[in-house]
């Protein structure tokens, strides 16, 4: 669904209703719930209890029993509901994250390491990564038989109406052809030599030549999801040539 897409990536680089306050260090957010969503719905099985009166002379036992035989199996359908409450829990359940470093000492700091170690609780993705996320690919379902008597109900009703019905599937399809090439017209991310952002699962690493007295460095672009309730601690460590040990600070998380 085209319009679900754009919404989905909007969500991305806002808040949204999930951020409740983020300040010193210290971020309190919403856990994004995704449990209330029944994705195994649709593979339900029919009986005839699910064919209205009207439509009832279209359909008949044997119809029915051959499209629950035709469903995938259980197996498929609960990989695919954790693949897609994964998939939502990343697009719905994020915070855009930026990383602010500054230099507030008497000098120059050249080869800037900074390593944030988050818990196995939040993971930490590249905005431009998850935008690119397709939503799972939903096992395929047989032919309902109540949503073709439907069909044959109505074209019995108004015969032109098979006729408009192509017209419709024309015109998506040439909307869709134009979405996959407007898909290609977007920005590149663009990268510096003199600064580097490494992001993967539970750990971000950014780095850059140098820094200059009371001047801060930025990194955006990441992109935080929590997976559970409860308070956590994220580790970092700032590192440059002019230190001898790392300094050491910590984020802390809570999240209801």
């Amino acid at each position: 669904d085209q319009q679900e897409d754009k919404k989905d990536k909007k969500k991305l680089k806002t808040h949204g209703e999930l951020l409740i306050a983020n300040s010193d260090n210290r971020i309190k957010m919403k856990l994004y719930n995704n449990e209330s969503v029944d994705y195994k719905n649709r593979y339900a099985p029919l009986d005839i209890s699910c064919v209205e009166s009207h439509l009832k002379k279209y359909v008949s036992e044997a119809d029915l029993s051959a499209y629950n035989s035709a469903l995938p199996s259980e197996e498929e359908i609960d990989t695919y509901v954790k693949k897609m409450q994964a998939y939502r829990t990343i697009i719905e359940g994020g915070l855009a994250f930026k990383l602010l470093v500054s230099n507030e000492g008497t000098a120059k700091a050249t080869d800037v390491r900074v390593l944030v170690t988050f818990p196995e609780e939040i993971f930490a993705f590249e905005i431009g990564n998850v935008e690119k996320q397709k939503a799972p690919e939903a096992p395929k379902l047989p032919e309902n038989p109540i949503e073709k008597a439907e069909q044959r109900f109505v074209t019995g009703l108004n015969p032109l109406s098979r006729y408009f019905k192509s017209l419709e599937e024309d015109s998506f399809s040439s909307l869709n052809a134009w979405a996959s090439v407007d898909a290609l017209l977007l920005d590149k991310p663009v990268t510096s030599v003199f600064e580097s952002l490494e992001i993967q699962n539970h750990e971000i690493l950014a780095e850059c030549r140098e820094l200059p007295h009371r001047y801060d460095k930025a990194f955006e672009g990441i992109y935080i999801v929590p997976t559970k309730k409860g308070k956590f601690r994220a580790k970092v460590s700032l590192m440059c040539s002019e230190y001898v040990e790392p300094e050491i600070c910590y984020i802390e998380f809570e999240v209801l």
